[in-house]
């Protein structure tokens, strides 16, 4: 076995205590005794026994570099325990992988050999080895401990012990700790796939000490494109689980940082990703960046080739399955990516999410009406759109730019979703709570009778713009007859459209063409059949003549109501507008009083 520069610089290291030989003893004894042993506790992990220790010794060289007890970095007695401690931190795998950092604390405890073991270096050989897992404290596991200890001539601050151990563990990944043969043989079990796989692809991690940098190289396969692995019990894509520990790699650099000499805190994480092989587009490696703020996403959304392009390729096959009436491969392809949901890109979820419940209202109105079956897919279809609405309103339509007054209105107008619309649309506007306004029931069918956004109705005590009006809120109607009264309505139901063009009168009232108003004597005339010189009743019943009538381009955002007064119309200044009249049927806004 080569000598490591640590281990010469131990050697040489000017000290009355025999470091390097208990070093030595220690090493020989665990590496070729208890290290042989170590897959009897962890058969499915990636390497955790002799190249693994001796690995992770080679990165505590790279990090400290070849002069750092010359330069006074660390001292001899902290050298000394740091490479005591990664001889030890494994030997628990012995017992088992959970909680091994405890299981080779308790090893340590009862380790009688008191020419290696001086109590006084166990007891931060201890802390080490315990804190070594990214689950522990390393502030807390040293509690017991001074900032700085003073054991006989020597000094040693144990969280620098420990911060090195921590961190040398970290960084030892890479193609050397997951030979994929021995993966094969042994036959690795899906819950360790992902970490042998990771190791796999990384070529290698090196430290830069002059320059404070941890540079990763990383080689992709083809197969990792949308490849589905299985971690901590949770189907992910196998990119998106990468990035995450890669991420967690860079918070172990930042975490244990706070505890290192200023000559010993690393900046950053430079990623150098090699070209993907099969991809004519993308030839020459890539750098990515992590500082102490970087996150696993910002990672994933700087490779679209892993993290966007194959699923945009996988939806437009769901397009073209769903086109053509495929809906058992479609449903396949929706299911292959909601097993992954939370990893894709957030406007593919929302697909997904609005797809799946797409699919189900058209298999459930060709199944039996009176089945068990069609009452599946229902409630199915509508749990998906009640996680697409709780997707959007978190957040991800405000990422994407857009709004949920557009998004439910986008919704309320897709053709496929028409009869899980109808069938379950009391449920739907429970979860939609206060987005419910913007649903539409005037699509089918077609229009008639609306005001832009803006516009103010009559309601007790004064106005409000139509677009704030809800379920439950009280407006005023008309009695349209003698004595010309102001009545109290109740909105039942808000319905939005889109029109191009709407009419003003007199250069200030603005209604769609086919809002009715009252002519009086129980007449209605549509605004955009109104001329100038015509004349109309207002609410208490004085004749308004119209002066002019305009044709305004739009597009506009276009609402009217249903009230629950008998009389069915809203106040728009003195105007009185006929409002929809609910319809049980799907044929909603075609009916009027």
């Amino acid at each position: 076995m080569s000598e490591r520069q640590i281990e010469k610089s131990l050697r040489g290291a000017a000290t009355t205590t025999p470091f390097y030989s208990k070093y030595i003893v220690l090493r020989d004894r665990l590496l070729n005794n208890e290290y042989e042993h170590w897959a009897a506790g962890f058969r499915d992990g990636n390497n955790h026994g002799p190249g693994h220790i001796g690995r992770v010794l080679d990165k505590l060289g790279e990090l400290l570099g070849d002069r750092v007890l010359e330069e006074g970095i660390i001292t001899p007695y902290e050298l000394f325990l740091s490479m005591m401690a990664i001889l030890y931190h494994d030997v628990g795998i012995l017992r088992e992988r959970k909680g091994h950092g405890d299981k080779s604390a308790e090893f340590l405890d009862v380790d009688d050999n008191d020419y290696i073991f001086d109590q006084r270096d166990k007891a931060i050989i201890r802390a080490a080895v315990v804190s070594h897992s990214s689950s522990k404290d390393i502030e807390k596991e040293c509690a017991q401990f001074s900032a700085t200890e003073h054991i006989g001539s020597h000094d040693v601050r144990p969280r620098v012990v420990a911060a090195l151990v921590r961190l040398s563990d970290e960084l030892d990944e890479d193609y050397r700790r997951a030979d994929p043969q021995v993966a094969e043989r042994v036959g690795i079990a899906s819950a360790s796939q992902f970490y042998w796989a990771f190791s796999q692809r990384i070529l290698a991690t090196r430290p830069n000490r002059q320059r404070q940098e941890i540079h990763v190289g990383v080689q992709f396969k083809p197969t990792d494109v949308d490849w589905t692995v299985q971690v901590d019990g949770k189907a992910r894509l196998f990119f998106s689980a990468f990035a995450e520990k890669l991420a967690k790699i860079n918070r172990e650099r930042t975490y244990v940082g706070r505890f290192l000499p200023e000559a010993l805190r690393y900046q950053r994480l430079i990623v150098s990703v090699k070209p993907l092989p099969g991809n004519p587009a993308w030839t020459t490696p890539r750098e990515f960046i992590f500082n102490d703020a970087t996150t696993a996403g910002e990672f994933i959304k700087a490779f679209q080739e892993l993290s966007v392009e194959p699923f945009n390729d996988i939806w437009r096959h769901v397009l073209e399955e769903l086109r053509i009436n495929r809906l058992t491969e479609a449903k396949a392809r929706l299911l292959r990516l909601e097993e992954v949901l939370d990893d894709l890109p957030i406007n593919m979820r929302l697909r997904v999410l609005l797809s799946e419940a797409a699919l189900c209202s058209i298999q459930s109105e060709s199944a039996a009406a009176d089945g068990a079956e069609r009452s599946k897919l229902l409630d199915a279809g509508v749990d998906y759109l009640k996680s697409w609405h709780a997707l959007g309103s978190a957040g991800a339509w405000s990422v994407l730019g857009q709004t949920a007054q557009n998004e439910v209105y986008r919704m309320a107008n897709e053709p496929e979703l028409g009869f899980l619309y109808r069938e379950r649309l009391t449920v739907i506007e429970e979860f939609l709570g206060a987005d419910r306004r913007f649903l539409v029931h005037t699509r089918v069918g077609g229009g008639g009778g609306c005001i832009p956004a803006g516009v103010t109705i009559a309601v007790p005590g004064g106005t409000m713009a139509i677009d704030d009006v809800q379920v439950g809120t009280t407006i005023l109607s008309a009695s349209l007859g003698a004595p010309h009264e102001y009545l109290h309505s109740k909105i039942l139901k808000v319905f939005q459209s889109r029109e191009d063009a709407c009419v003003r009168l007199n250069a200030k009232f603005l209604f769609t063409p086919s809002q009715p108003l009252y002519r009086g004597n129980g007449a209605w005339i549509c605004a955009g059949d109104v001329t100038p010189g015509f004349s109309l009743e207002t609410a208490d019943g004085r004749s308004f003549l119209v002066a002019t009538v305009e044709l305004v381009a739009g597009p506009y955002d276009v609402y009217t109501v249903t009230t629950d007064h008998p009389t069915h119309n809203f106040i728009v200044g003195d105007l009185v507008c006929k409002n929809k009249l609910y319809a049980p049927d799907w044929e909603w806004g075609t009916r009027w009083d």
